[in-house]
């Protein structure tokens, strides 16, 4: 999956545990294309699910550390074009299309949204074993493993966790983040499978015992006919006190027709984040004492159509 544009990008893959680079960050930060010089970005973080019922609270911890290559280069086969500009609930919104293969509204709530403008990165670097500890939890990923997860209550409120990395093509590095304060939310139904709503603003409300941290949302909608998408997402962000925001509507997606695959995707944190240096590495380190994960919304009974190979049933946004 990839999106890219001059004011906004995504992109998520795999890598396979042990794969080498084949490029090294001095040799990727002094390449460009269209005269745009590449980026060295890096995600770390813990995040904290809501507490599932039958299998219990879900701690996953995350890493990805890549080359981020610009976008719109026509000589680039997945070139695409997007759009992003600041809106109401403080963040910015994205609409746009490009050859990008088959997107899922699911993929594109993902923890890396918003980057700074690239490709789907080809290249995915080691940091070595990543330690995550906190009072009385750790979580370890070993080299080149993007994701693990414990059903363990693993970090509570407040606690400081410390995040360090043995090195390895990305320099060893620690830091100390804080989790943030807890918070419930009232509304919508973030414990649910998913959401019936039309594609009107959606109201988003919780109360907080303290006031560390931020709530981020993302709402996104992707139509994919075939090897050409359409994709559409909104990111909000407020402080943790605010108690509520409200999330715009998705904007119109263009050159929808009647057969292909579609989902709208709703996902939801509390989380606390430090932006680090490292080397020439853009890292962000993020401890979330809440993620919904993506929720799925499909449209309420009155205006739903039969689907005709849609992931999701839902109506095309006007």
């Amino acid at each position: 999956m990839t999106l890219c544009g001059a004011l906004g990008c995504s992109g998520q893959t795999s890598v396979a545990s042990g794969a080498a680079p084949d490029a090294t960050p001095s040799d990727a930060a002094r390449d460009a294309e269209g005269g745009v010089s590449l980026a060295l970005r890096g995600f770390l973080g813990v995040a904290q699910t809501y507490a599932d019922q039958k299998n219990g609270p879900e701690v996953k911890a995350y890493q990805a550390f890549y080359r981020e290559d610009p976008c719109g280069d026509p000589a680039v086969w997945n070139r695409c074009e997007v759009t992003g500009t600041s809106n109401e609930c403080g963040g910015r919104t994205f609409s746009g299309s490009g050859y990008l293969g088959r997107v899922f509204a699911r993929d594109l709530v993902a923890f890396w949204w918003p980057f700074g403008g690239g490709h789907l990165p080809q290249t995915f670097f080691s940091a070595g074993e990543v330690s995550i500890q906190g009072q009385t939890n750790t979580l370890i990923l070993p080299p080149n493993q993007t994701t693990s997860r414990e059903a363990i209550v693993a970090f509570e409120p407040l606690e400081t966790i410390r995040f360090s990395t043995t090195g390895d093509v990305v320099p060893p590095f620690s830091t100390e983040v804080q989790m943030p304060s807890r918070a419930v939310f009232s509304t919508p139904d973030l414990a649910s499978s998913e959401l019936a709503l039309a594609n009107e603003p959606i109201d988003v409300g919780w109360i907080s015992d303290g006031s560390v941290g931020t709530v981020e949302v993302w709402s996104a909608f992707a139509f994919t006919p075939d090897a050409y998408s359409y994709f559409a997402l909104v990111h909000c962000s407020a402080p943790l006190g605010a108690g509520r925001l409200t999330v715009p509507r998705l904007p119109p997606t263009l050159g929808l027709g009647e057969t292909g695959f579609a989902g709208r995707t709703l996902a939801v944190r509390v989380q606390h984040t430090q932006l680090l240096s490292v080397d020439g590495w853009a890292v962000q380190i993020t401890a979330a004492s809440f993620d919904s994960g993506p929720v799925m919304i499909v449209a309420p009974a009155a205006d739903a159509a039969p689907p005709t190979h849609f992931e999701d049933t839902m109506p095309a946004l006007q």
